[in-house]
């Protein structure tokens, strides 16, 4: 194998790199039957440790009976990274073969780069395989997946290069994934709404009238009735690697005083 020689220096794999690896086990889908998934699927983590990770599947079967179809596989954040430089991850594909009522094999193929894919300005940082097996509900509007997720270094896709690892060539790390994506439906479009104030952006810290308020009082004045006072504080720092926030205030322009922690 061309290559094999090279001396690589990598970093070390950030805690976030691993999140697939002990993704919490989703109840298996129930009652399977023999369903058809043609359709969008899309799954996450709207809290706890991996809040934040999420993605989606597009899955196109290629006959009636769908024995066979194709798969377009988007990551809609960067909580994956493996590496420091890393920006762009390009949309995964792949194959879906079924094995039995409910049941499909599948394999997806992408990779990430330092830069924008396809724009000629950025170098591959490395190959991503993730393959096992999919079992959906009897209305095929839950996927259950387990598989492992697989990583490999530029290096080893050179015979031919073609964004496929090649035969025979072992992962840099690989570890469990296990997943449920639901079916996206069709919904009746929702009542508009428009914004009474300003929206919040990365760094705000809000003041509102309570935990349901959404308009920011900072500057402000809040009027309570004496049965029912409160404030809510609110902020918007990103994906910042804290175990706690400590609050403090400060009472018409005193010393800032501890309030709570989180």
């Amino acid at each position: 194998m061309l290559y094999k020689n090279r001396i690589l220096k990598l970093t070390t794999i950030s805690v976030m790199a691993l999140a697939l690896a002990f993704l919490p086990w989703g109840a298996q889908a129930q009652d399977a039957g023999d369903c058809i998934p043609n359709g969008a699927y899309s799954g996450g983590f709207a809290d706890g440790q991996f809040a934040g990770l999420f993605w989606n599947f597009v899955i196109t079967m290629h006959d009636p009976e769908g024995s066979r179809g194709s798969v377009n596989f988007n990551w809609c954040t960067n909580r994956i990274d493996l590496f420091p430089t890393h920006e762009e991850y390009a949309p995964m594909v792949g194959d879906l073969v079924r094995t039995g009522p409910n049941t499909w094999d599948m394999t997806v193929i992408g990779n990430g780069a330092d830069g924008p894919v396809g724009t000629g300005a950025n170098n591959l940082l490395f190959i991503s395989v993730m393959s096992g097996s999919c079992t959906f509900s009897e209305n095929c509007d839950e996927m259950y997946y387990s598989g492992a997720y697989a990583v490999f270094q530029p290096y080893q896709d050179v015979n031919p290069t073609d964004g496929i690892p090649d035969e025979g060539e072992e992962p840099y790390i690989c570890f469990p994934a296990e997943s449920v994506s639901h079916r996206v439906k069709v919904m009746p479009p929702y009542a508009l709404k428009m914004p009474t104030g300003p929206t919040s952006v990365m760094g705000d810290v809000w003041v509102t009238d309570d935990m349901q308020s959404t308009q920011n009082l900072a500057g402000g004045v809040d009027e309570d009735v004496a049965a029912d006072r409160a404030l809510a504080v609110r902020w918007y720092l990103g994906g910042m690697d804290c175990k706690s926030y400590h609050i403090y205030v400060s009472d018409d322009g005193a010393p800032f005083a501890y309030l709570c922690h989180t």
